[in-house]
């Protein structure tokens, strides 16, 4: 019997004689796949020089029915029984005759002889990750996705993967076929509302005329979203786009048939408003969709990297971004955010100048040219030590600014520098050379730098002032970074965050005023021994000593000992901070006659009643950048009034709801706020008015308006929002000094 010789065989002939200026030299893979979908047997036919070949399949045992697909030889077992293929099946009952089955000829027509030769591809991707600056991202993972997408959905695949070496270099390599069954291509992908597309759709929806509701993003494919524009707009009830496309399916197969969405792209495009944008971004229906028979890869790219000891990521490229039809050899350059951790590059291009010098010191980011009295910027002596000196407009009041709080100081140096540790001197008086002292404890603020080792490992190190004996005593130094690298390993180099940071200058133990900063150098050769041969670097092509020039504000913590008047609550509980640096405060407001307080309720007035508002926006340090007022109402509602853009404090919008003056003299528990002597409502405004830079202290004032032009609503509760900024760069930009107050109330009209 044949069931005891454990021997069956399944003759497989191919005929390929039909196929023009036929070579042997080609094989063909054939699998035969069990009914659970498992490989039961493969084989390699070879062929004849007379287009004739045939393959033999052996199974140990009778097979109980068997589907039976041919490829070339390079195709994977996944690719045969889910690509579109020449197939045949073998049923239990062909069997009858032995263990020998010999199948029908399969013809193999020059579509599939071609089709074989492309539909699966290998290709190749080489590139670099650098940061916006040039610099390589060392260590970074770099995947790459073929992404699809339709409507507002998008679905991505990941092709492949690969490590950023020291250059920033990767290379990665993939196959990817096309010509799946459809619904086998649809089962493999996850999708997801994609915002970027959602964000192009919804508008040109909602600007269409005959679409009353844009059905909200649903996480997955649902076509319930077309059968609700397509009923909206053509008014029928039996949609046959839509049910055509509404084939159920068993399992975990999509609920419709995306093969049959171009018949609903038919119905769609006549009632969608037409888009030249979307057809360009290949969106369906703005453009056709068969992404199962797509031979080409739509590549974007996704990079994360350990840096400092967490995992960022630092590029993520949306659909917008995708590289249509990439060819099979592709090289990109790909530039990651600002979260990247870069590898510094040696000097070149003349980025460091010759010998032993410190080019002008950049202060919080900012080069030395933007900040008054320093190298390159404005001297004029009202502004020396302010950012942006001069800068201030109508409308755009940062200008003159102070600096605050933490103040980072850092430069690049010349190739022959060579300090091995140094300091920071300060003085008020920069003639009197002796003025110059050291920085008090605590003034002079650590930071850390970051180097790469051989395995591409970020490592951090601290960069703290160490008290280390001098011929004048103790002195507190930071060590520099070229003798750190002398005396240490730093593997392959620098990250470059932090490269040039010099100190990170705490401010707020120096009174407010304008101070002068030089570094000196000192020789101590190794960790041993004593500083010596103190100098202060000068500046590059130059013999002049090195300085910087900064001005400072900082205001006292808000709370109980900020002198804080009495007379509107602050703190705790309250939307309005316990300073006085700035403070503001709704006085009064009479509203058609009657004197309003916080929840009280006017009535009986008419809109072209006059409404006076008069309120107090003041900085005792002259540092005001702008107030801004508004009124909230309803339901995210708002009237613009003083200096802002719906409800978001935007300096320049000026009074666009009624005038603005000057108030009466108003007191506190602790001074007397005068009439403001400019008006603004901002600091570039205000030196128009009168104002002398870098000053404006604000004061009182009053708006006059009219019932209607404020309260739009015949009878609502109304929040006046009062909002006062000042200039200040505070922490270097991570902060801002401000205040707020509110005061709520009813009007109801006559």
């Amino acid at each position: 019997m044949a069931e005891d010789t454990g021997h069956y065989v399944l003759e497989v002939p191919l005929d390929a004689s039909h196929i023009k200026n036929f070579t042997p030299e080609r094989t063909v893979k054939v699998v035969a796949y069990a009914r659970d979908g498992a490989v039961a047997s493969s084989g390699v036919a070879t062929f004849q020089p007379n287009g004739h070949g045939h393959a033999e399949l052996r199974f140990d045992r009778k097979p109980a029915g068997l589907r039976v697909a041919i490829g070339p030889e390079t195709a994977s077992y996944a690719d045969l029984a889910h690509l579109q293929t020449l197939t045949f099946t073998v049923l239990p009952s062909q069997w009858r005759d032995g263990d020998r089955l010999r199948a029908p000829a399969v013809m193999i027509s020059p579509f599939y002889w071609e089709w074989w030769l492309v539909w699966c591809r290998d290709y190749t991707i080489t590139g670099r990750l650098l940061c916006a600056d040039g610099s390589p991202v060392p260590g970074a993972t770099v995947c790459a996705f073929d992404v699809d997408w339709w409507w507002w959905w998008s679905s991505e695949e990941q092709v492949g993967c690969a490590v950023t070496d020291a250059n920033g270099a990767f290379q990665m390599t993939f196959r990817r076929c096309c010509g799946w069954f459809w619904w086998w291509w649809w089962e493999q992908r996850n999708w997801r509302v994609d915002p970027v597309l959602a964000d192009h759709i919804v508008p040109l929806l909602q600007k269409s005329a005959g679409i009353r509701n844009v059905p909200p993003p649903g996480p997955t494919p649902d076509l319930k979203v077309f059968g609700s524009l397509l009923s909206q707009t053509s008014g029928q009830s039996h949609i046959p786009g839509l049910a055509a496309a509404q084939v159920r399916r068993g399992g975990a197969r999509p609920s419709f048939n995306p093969a049959d969405l171009e018949t609903l792209r038919s119905d769609l495009l006549t009632v969608l408003p037409a888009s030249d944008e979307l057809g360009r971004l290949r969106l369906w229906p703005w453009w056709p969709w068969w992404p199962w028979l797509d031979c080409d890869a739509d590549i974007v790219f996704r990079a994360t990297q350990n840096c400092n000891g967490q995992n960022t990521v630092v590029l993520d490229e949306s659909v917008l971004q995708a590289r249509w039809d990439i060819p099979s050899q592709l090289n990109v350059t790909l530039v990651a955010n600002d979260q990247a951790c870069c590898l510094a590059q040696p000097c070149q291009d003349g980025d460091c100048p010759a010998g032993n010098c410190i080019v002008p010191i950049d202060i919080c980011y900012l080069t030395a040219a933007s900040v008054g009295g320093n190298p390159g910027a404005s001297s004029a002596p009202a502004t020396i030590g302010y950012a942006n000196p001069g800068g201030a407009s109508p409308g755009a009041p940062f200008g003159d600014q102070p600096f605050s709080e933490s103040v980072l100081l850092s430069a690049n140096v010349g190739d022959a520098f060579d300090a091995d540790y140094y300091e920071f001197e300060w003085t008020t008086t920069p003639a009197v050379p002796s003025s110059w002292s050291p920085m008090p404890a605590g003034a002079d603020g650590a930071f850390y730098r970051a180097f790469w080792d051989a395995t591409l490992t970020s490592h951090s190190v601290l960069f703290a002032a160490q008290p280390v004996g001098s011929p004048s005593g103790i002195r507190n130094v930071f060590e520099s970074r070229q003798h750190y690298a002398a005396n240490n390993s730093i593997g392959i180099g620098w990250d470059n965050s932090n490269l040039n940071t010099l100190m990170s200058w705490q401010t707020t133990v120096f009174a407010n005023g304008v101070y002068y900063l030089r570094l000196k150098g000192w020789t101590r050769p190794g960790y041993g021994g004593d500083l010596a041969d103190p100098r202060v670097i000068p500046f590059c092509d130059t013999e002049e000593d090195n300085f910087a020039v900064v001005a400072l504000d900082n205001r006292p913590p808000p709370g109980p000992g900020a002198g804080h008047p009495t007379d509107h609550p602050c703190g705790g509980g309250t939307v309005h901070l316990c300073t006085t640096q700035p403070d503001c405060n709704i006085f009064s407001a009479t509203i058609g006659g009657q004197s309003v307080g916080y929840c009280a309720n006017v009535t009986g007035v008419l809109d072209s009643d006059p409404v006076e508002i008069s309120f107090m926006a003041h900085d005792p340090d002259a540092v005001l950048a702008y107030f801004a007022l508004d009124c909230t109402y309803g339901l995210n509602s708002v009237v613009d009034i003083i200096c802002s853009n719906n409800g978001v404090p935007t300096p320049g919008a000026g009074v666009v709801t009624g005038s603005l003056s000057a108030g009466p003299a108003a007191s506190n528990a602790t001074s007397w706020i005068g009439p403001a002597a400019q008006i603004g409502p901002d600091y570039g405004t205000a030196l128009t008015q009168g104002a002398a830079p870098p000053q404006w202290t604000g004061g009182t004032f009053t708006l006059t308006t009219t019932v209607g032009a404020l309260f739009p609503e015949v009878s609502c509760a109304y929040q006046l929002q009062l909002w006062t900024y000042k200039r200040n760069i505070v922490d270097c930009g991570g902060a801002t000094y401000y205040n707020l107050t509110e005061l709520s109330f009813t009007v109801t009209k006559a």
